[in-house]
């Protein structure tokens, strides 16, 4: 399958992706992540709320945030069903 991994904010408004159409075999998943923005640009930055002055490799402000996950199959059921799901997560 495909994954899209998107961090949405406590209002579960979209803010930035994580990483788009990752392919992934099927069975358990698991993924880490410091919590820094690697590339900020100025959208993310706005939609964020965060200074002017603010530098990529920047860990997200503190609070509530969700990490959204697409999951698109690939091949035989592409055309048939998107999953969606949404985890809550917490930066302090």
């Amino acid at each position: 399958a495909f994954v899209t991994a998107n961090v949405l904010d406590k209002e579960k408004r979209y803010r930035f992706s994580r990483w788009k159409s990752r392919f992934r075999f099927s069975g358990e998943q698991y993924e880490s992540w410091s919590g820094k923005i690697f590339r900020l640009s100025e959208q993310i930055k706005q939609r964020l709320g965060l200074p002017d002055g603010a530098k990529s490799n920047m860990e997200l402000p503190s609070g509530v945030y969700f990490l959204q996950l697409k999951i698109e199959p690939t091949y035989s059921a592409y055309h048939y069903f998107v999953k969606t799901m949404a985890l809550p997560f917490r930066i302090r």
